[in-house]
């Protein structure tokens, strides 16, 4: 009797968790468009937005501005 409720207790644990990876596996699409959306409201992606090339490149011409601007004062 008592390996019979372990059994159930344990069928019920791994089918829970079976069900929450199954939803997560299925929302990986939207998750991931959810993120590309959250990235166009940095600065970088505002700008990259307006001008339409990707974020990625914003960032890092914007990084070798500050770059050179930070050689130019020194």
């Amino acid at each position: 009797m008592f390996i019979e409720i372990l059994t159930i207790l344990w069928q019920s644990f791994w089918g829970v968790l079976c069900g929450i990876s199954d939803a997560v596996i299925g929302m990986l699409p939207s998750i991931m468009e959810f993120k590309k959306i959250t990235g166009y409201f940095t600065p970088a992606g505002m700008i990259g937005l307006y001008i339409g090339v990707p974020t990625f490149l914003v960032a890092i011409v914007l990084t070798l501005v500050r770059k050179a601007l930070a050689k130019k004062k020194v």
